[in-house]
């Protein structure tokens, strides 16, 4: 009898631990939001978000396609303003039909204005709620991020994953909302993150549209947007990161007129600090090899002793970039994104506890020397200079 009755026990229980996923999501009830922008209006925070809208994708009632089907945008931007950025989000909240949901969120924008303030809040709200991801990208936007959420573009599906793909092209290691936090934690060291911009370009028809453009990358001191350095400042300042891709270089020929376009390949830069007489020295030797993409010039590349001179006009050249590059971050934006002050801090640490109160007057004072060691390897299929007679190209 006492069998029987657990055996009924247990058979009306079963239903309350077998119902299933009690508190459910349809994901027809679900908004994903692709990204979000941060800007400043007044005392007040603008946040933009950007979602995906169903009936404009692929599938049943719609196409694929950046721009939607019909000419409508497969995506919907959605702006509010609040005393914070929370206040906000409660606005956008209650304007959508669907629960806000912020796990796939693939770019973090913060407008350029916004960004001079201070990015510390912006990070505490990405760091502080489990559901924000923070593989997501960081970006700075010149101008208010809502533009360049609303532009159209017709490579990606949204500009979201535009700005996405861009990033990752830019670095070896692009900068997400967990690195940027960290940076922004550490002493001895400044974050950095990529630039955008709403720009003008044409398309086959010869008509004028607008696209998304990166626009250079920028760097911070204390939590606030410094600067945005502009394309060969960037790319100076990454190949002393470690962080440079596949940099191009165009520099003029050793000889005659025109240009010769190198492609840099396996960059790799060693900072070693030094003390010499109390003061601080930093040593960068850089190392990589070069390829010729094009030589619009009148140089003959054949000869071995050319080729040095090549070379060494591109290692003349990248050591002024660079040497400019660091002395506008140090001097001008008073930033370190390159981490100077943390290499010091792990090679000679009881130096660090010295310098570390004072350190933007030693990085300022700081002598810098680059070496530069970078071998051409190929020169192309074509070895002379295309189009040119015998006596018109430069031995």
């Amino acid at each position: 009898m006492k069998a029987k009755r657990a055996w009924l026990a247990g058979f009306l229980f079963a239903p309350l631990v077998l119902a299933g996923c009690w508190d459910r999501r349809e994901i027809n009830d679900v908004a994903f939001v692709m990204a979000t922008g941060f800007d400043k209006v007044g005392d007040n925070y603008r946040v933009s978000i950007q979602v995906p809208l169903p009936s404009q994708l692929g599938g049943i009632g719609g196409s694929g396609g950046g721009g939607g089907t019909s000419g409508e945008k497969s995506w919907y931007v959605e702006s509010m303003t609040g005393k914070t950025v929370r206040e906000a989000n409660e606005k956008q909240q209650s304007s959508l039909s669907r629960q806000l949901y912020y796990a796939h969120r693939r770019v973090l924008l913060i407008g350029e204005e916004a960004a001079r303030e201070g990015v510390k809040q912006y990070m505490d709200i990405i760091a502080r709620i489990p559901q924000n991801r923070l593989g997501t990208f960081v970006m700075i936007t010149k101008g208010e991020t809502r533009n360049v959420l609303n532009t159209e573009q017709s490579i990606e599906q949204f500009p979201a994953e535009m700005m996405r793909e861009l990033a990752q092209n830019s670095m070896r290691k692009p900068r997400t909302a967990k690195h940027f936090i960290e940076t922004l934690l550490s002493d001895g060291i400044d974050p950095i993150a990529p630039a955008f911009e709403v720009a003008k370009t044409q398309s086959g028809s010869g008509k004028e549209k607008t696209t998304i453009k990166l626009s250079g990358m920028a760097v911070f001191k204390e939590g606030k947007l410094a600067g945005i350095l502009n394309e060969d400042d960037s790319k100076g300042m990454l190949v002393v990161m470690n962080q440079a891709l596949q940099p191009l270089y165009v520099l003029p020929a050793p000889k005659g007129k025109g240009e010769i376009s190198v492609l840099l390949q396996n960059v790799d830069t060693d900072i070693h600090p030094e003390f010499q007489g109390g003061k601080l020295k930093m040593r960068l030797k850089i190392r990589g090899r070069g390829s010729v993409l094009e030589n619009s010039s009148d140089y003959d590349m054949t000869a071995q002793s050319n080729l040095e001179a090549l070379e060494m006009q591109l290692d003349l050249q990248m050591q002024k970039t660079i040497l400019h590059t660091i002395d506008l971050l140090r001097k001008e934006y008073q930033s370190d994104p390159i981490g100077f002050g943390d290499t010091v801090y792990r090679e000679f640490p009881d130096q660090w506890k010295k310098l570390r109160q004072d350190w933007q007057s030693h990085y300022e004072a700081m002598s810098v020397e680059v070496i530069s060691q970078i071998h051409i390897v190929h020169t192309g299929s074509i070895n002379l200079p295309f189009g040119y007679k015998e006596g018109e190209i430069k031995r």
